[in-house]
């Protein structure tokens, strides 16, 4: 009898729990911005007031619920107009949210998504178009060095350092493929033409597992695409770009757009007289680059996307020689990127996952002609290159409302080309190898990370990257990389997190650091240059309601196997110096410091605040006799105040004012006569003084019209360094001889700054038009 009754208690549960079930659903869908038609990644969904999840990086999200009731579905993203459904939901049910920027171009630069990534920090590029920058000049990567714990390399260089970190340690990806060289025009312009771009974006720390090689951010910069038929040309003092854009049906689009730099223009005279031999000196510069961009939709649930970028520049300067042989003397040096990439997404329900092939490659060739009479006698040069085939995997799974998992795979086969040189001379007529390095070496990765979120209140992101490191016959190096987030949102308005990480960098950059000019060498790691490792914890808390963003953030970040030119090598690489001989491996380095921020929106005005103290030490065993010593962009206050008014819809004014305590550079500690009398500077500790603190204020005036054949235009004008402050740019020795009292030579020997911009006005002008 007892067994009976458990027999048909377990087919009462059996039953009960079937039509439970059979009274749930799935809710589903995913969220894409409206103009770029990109996912939105970390959007919030909330559920009935209540109940909210966050979008994966493919924008999708998912709910099972109980069917037979009525669902209020809100969703959000900062910088979008807040989307609400409400339907009687009785079915697996999936939908497609498409969200609008609210007035994007009302704004200036603020952290897009305060509760998920409270370490990122996302900008359109409406946002960064009313940023004031060097001759009018608009600049994605202008816009992020006004961010805390992020400051700039030398005076308008395209150089960025994250958190004590130097240039080559940023991941830069561009629609998702690695980016080697990030500078045009000698750095003062980034390879990222704003007509192309649709947003840009930077992690600063608490780093996802699906991202490795990199030490201090992972800069993201996603192109558009197109959603209609549209063209626009913008013309400006050092350069011109154009965009078209073409969608011929709902399964097709395509863009692409150009820039070329108007230096050429400027330097044309110098250019032709030197070609016509009027002239024994002059110097040439020219730039370009290309992007295109191809999406095809399969059906609503995949597509492909082609992207591409090529870009170089050329510069050369000619001298005329003092020896009694040679004419003339020419250096020249071009280098550029070339970057293509195919990827297929796949969105369905709980499960979405993009694959991509790519290839970049980086090059510089820098070389010296010898002329007589007009004709080349000798010729040394010297190349330099990178190149990477990958092949990834990134897929995400939502297996219910609080929990989802990222994984996947990536493959990069390296080929380094750290230097090779050859010579040429007219008597042989051949070019002769004089050293040839080439080097081989493999990246395979794998990921995951699971996101659980608890009680509404709690999230934690715990994930790992496991690396591996090959080069050739040399050492293999096995790296495993944790990372964990958690974050702790009591109510809607206020956040507190804390994040670790682990990094591992498998190669080194050696690099004039801050110059600007490419003389750049990427090489291997190997069983003397280990990979770079470094481990990064942070804590910060946030608030944000209405129309008020406040945030506050205490990192620290240990860095090892760093790299670094020996005692007395020189910062510039010439043609014939061999880079193995210029280093100081094994260096260790410690970043820390404090971040705040401060924003406050109207629908007329917006100003922000973004202050960083931070210090940055390294050290060598054969740099500066073993002691630390500041890193050369170590600055300990670095301060920026940004100011966006409308006055009306089509005229507005924007402002940045900027602080940073001064660089630390080499100054001589004593001085010696040499057999000729001349004083030469002897160093002896690195680092050991600073430039004067920098500081500028910079204004913009952008007004919009219609055209008399009824076309968008608009003119900016504008200040750069308003009040012609005279910032340091770089250093310059002089010596002066004076007269011979009681036959000792006497000299005055000092060190002059040089100025590189004082006092710029600019104007740009820009048409758009539909067709």
């Amino acid at each position: 009898m007892i067994f009976q009754f458990k027999n048909m208690l377990l087919v009462v549960l059996l039953i009960t729990s079937v039509m439970l079930k059979a009274q749930q659903a799935t809710l589903s869908g995913t969220i894409f911005s409206e103009s770029a038609q990109l996912p939105l990644e970390n959007a919030t969904i909330t559920l009935n007031q209540s109940k909210g999840v966050f979008a994966d990086s493919l924008g999708n999200f998912s709910f099972i619920l109980k069917t037979n009731q009525t669902v209020h579905l809100s969703i959000s993203f900062v910088g979008f107009e807040e989307q609400k459904y409400q339907f009687y939901f009785s079915k697996d049910t999936s939908i497609i949210c498409y969200l609008q920027s609210s007035s994007l171009n009302e704004i200036v630069i603020t952290d897009k998504v305060l509760h998920k990534k409270n370490n990122t920090i996302t900008i359109p590029i409406e946002q960064i178009e009313v940023i004031p920058t060097l001759l009018g000049e608009k600049d994605p990567l202008k816009a992020l060095i006004l961010q805390a714990g992020i400051s700039g390399g030398t005076e308008g260089t395209s150089t960025i350092n994250v958190r004590g970190g130097s240039g080559d340690q940023n991941l830069v990806l561009y629609d998702g493929t690695r980016v080697y060289n990030n500078g045009h025009l000698l750095g003062f312009l980034s390879v990222f033409n704003p007509s192309i771009i649709q947003d840009i974006g930077i992690v600063k720390g608490g780093f996802a597992p699906k991202y490795g090689g990199r030490l201090s951010s992972i800069l993201t910069v996603n192109s558009k695409n197109a959603t209609k038929n549209k063209q626009s040309i913008s013309l400006g003092l050092l350069s011109s770009h154009f965009f078209v854009e073409r969608k011929p049906n709902d399964k097709w689009s395509y863009m692409y757009g150009g820039r070329l730099g108007n230096l050429a223009i400027y330097t044309l005279p110098i250019t032709i007289a030197n070609a016509t031999g009027n002239s024994d000196q002059g110097i040439g510069y020219w730039m370009y680059d290309l992007n295109a961009k191809v999406k095809y939709k399969i059906n609503p649930s995949s597509y492909f996307t082609f992207s591409s970028y090529h870009g170089n520049d050329y510069f050369n300067v000619v001298n005329q020689d003092s020896r009694h042989d040679i004419d003339k003397e020419k250096v020249e040096t071009t280098w550029g990127n070339n970057i293509i990439s195919l990827s297929y997404s796949y969105l369905k329900d709980k499960y979405s996952a993009t694959y991509r092939v790519s290839h970049s490659n980086y090059h510089l060739n820098i070389g010296i002609q010898d002329f007589e009479n007009d004709v080349v006698e000798n010729e040394i040069r010297n190349l330099s290159a990178i190149n990477d085939i990958t092949i990834s995997s990134n897929q995400n799974l939502i297996h219910n409302n609080s929990f989802l998992s990222n994984f996947g795979f990536e493959f990069i086969l390296h080929r380094f080309s750290p230097s090779f040189v050859s010579l040429y001379n007219t008597d042989t007529l051949v070019s002769i190898p004089i050293h040839n390095e080439k080097f081989q070496a493999i990246e395979p990765a794998i990921f995951y990370n699971a996101t659980l979120h608890f009680l509404d209140k709690i999230t934690v992101d715990i994930g790992a990257r496991g690396s591996l490191n090959k080069l050739q016959s040399d050492s293999i190096f096995l790296n495993i990389e944790p990372r964990i987030k958690f974050q702790f949102q009591p109510n809607p308005y206020l956040l507190f997190y804390t994040e670790y990480t682990k990094m591992v960098q498998p190669m080194h950059l050696l690099s004039n650091t801050g110059s600007g000019f490419p003389n750049e060498i990427w090489i291997p790691t190997s069983s003397s240059n280990p990979p770079q490792i470094a481990q990064q914890i942070d804590v910060g808390i946030q608030y944000s309601k209405n129309a008020l963003n406040l945030g506050s953030a205490v990192f620290y970040k240990k860095m090892e196997n760093l790299v670094d030119y020996s005692q007395g090598a020189s910062a510039l690489l010439s043609v014939v110096q061999r880079w193995n001989l210029l280093l100081e491996n094994q260096g260790i380095g410690e970043a820390y410091g404090l971040e705040l921020f401060a924003t406050k929106q109207t629908d007329n005005y917006q100003i922000a605040f973004n202050y960083t103290l931070s210090k940055t030490i390294r050290q060598f065993q054969n740099l500066n006799f073993g002691n630390p010593y500041p890193y050369d962009f170590d600055r300990r206050h670095d301060l920026a105040i940004t100011f966006f008014y409308k006055f009306n819809d089509k005229l507005s004014l924007s402002s940045n004012f900027v602080f940073a305590s001064g660089r630390p550079y080499t100054a001589p500690s004593a001085l010696i006569l040499d057999e000729y009398n001349n004083p030469e500077p002897i160093y002896l500790e690195k680092n050991n003084d600073r430039l004067p603190n920098y500081h500028r204020l910079d204004i913009a005036v952008q007004r919009k019209k219609v055209t008399k054949k009824g076309k968008n235009a608009q003119w900016s004008y504008g200040i750069y360094n308003a009040y012609g402050n005279r910032n340091i740019f770089s250093l310059r020795t002089t010596n002066y001889r004076l007269d011979n009292h009681n036959e000792v030579e006497r000299h005055i020997y000092q060190l002059e700054g040089f100025a590189l911009f004082r006092f710029f006005p600019f104007i740009t002008y820009q048409i758009n038009f539909v067709i």
